[in-house]
């Protein structure tokens, strides 16, 4: 099967609350041999997702400037889309799917405030 476009799906029905994690690499350009030009490509970004149960990962242009949150952040991404890329490996063939954005915010709360980020597991000492 092939998908002309991107895949689009509901991200908070899939993702649920998304958090930011850390900052994971950085991707280049690459010539005709497959050799880094030093151009940078996009930027790749761990969030954690409630929905999923686990992280992961979304590429942001190089346009967009270097994101730099704290660990648990809250984020929303900015029109993002879905793509795979087929993966053989010997046994069976499947599909590593990956998250592109043009953005991702810091997600606001009541007010364009910032949501408070949760401290220990919210059971108060006794």
């Amino acid at each position: 099967m092939k998908l002309d476009n991107d895949l689009i799906l509901d991200v908070e029905k899939t993702f649920g609350n998304l958090t930011f994690a850390a900052f994971r690499n950085d991707v280049f350009v690459k010539d005709a041999e497959g050799k880094d030009t030093g151009e940078l490509e996009r930027r790749v970004y761990t969030l954690l997702s409630s929905a999923q149960g686990n992280t992961i990962e979304v590429s942001i242009p190089a346009k967009v400037p270097f994101k730099e949150f704290s660990f648990g952040t809250p984020v929303v991404l900015v029109n993002p889309s879905f793509s795979a890329i087929p993966v053989s490996d010997y046994r069976d063939p499947y599909l590593n799917w990956y998250c592109i954005a043009e953005d991702m915010v810091e997600k606001k709360g009541v007010n364009g405030v910032s949501p408070q980020k949760p401290v220990g597991d919210g059971k108060e000492a006794k």
